[in-house]
């Protein structure tokens, strides 16, 4: 079993690797507070010491996914977020960089309502679409 989120990348075919580096480091970069550590044999990122989001390749859907452990507490305006029938989760699956890189964005934005879903429940508001 890998023991890193790099081990994990590495182990993948080379489409999959360069998307899931890519999405490795604009999570990484997101906020200094966030840390990583595999969890169930997939990089799970922690902020503020709580489960916060996930990337992983989905061999179901021939894709790589970032979910979010809150998604269901989320605003969905740009509409990339999936439920795939999960009651909490929700996540945004990438079929190639080029995907990712129309969407990005989106996705940034995703990323850092998820982080101030997290700062307080309380003081967050989703921001309003520009």
């Amino acid at each position: 079993m890998e023991t890193t989120p790099y081990e994990y990348i590495e182990k993948q075919n080379p489409h999959v690797r360069g998307i899931l580096f890519t999405m490795l480091g604009v999570i990484q970069t997101a906020d200094e507070g966030i840390s990583c550590r595999m969890n169930w044999g997939i990089p799970f990122f922690y902020f503020r010491g709580s489960s916060w989001c996930y990337l992983a390749f989905v061999k179901k859907w021939n894709c790589v996914e970032i979910g979010f452990t809150r998604g269901h507490l989320l605003p969905n305006n740009s509409g990339i977020l999936l439920d795939r029938g999960r009651n909490t989760v929700r996540s945004i699956a990438f079929s190639s960089l080029q995907d990712f890189y129309s969407r990005e964005e989106a996705v940034r934005e995703v990323i850092q309502e998820a982080l101030l879903l997290d700062i307080s429940d309380t003081n967050y508001r989703p921001q309003i679409p520009r």
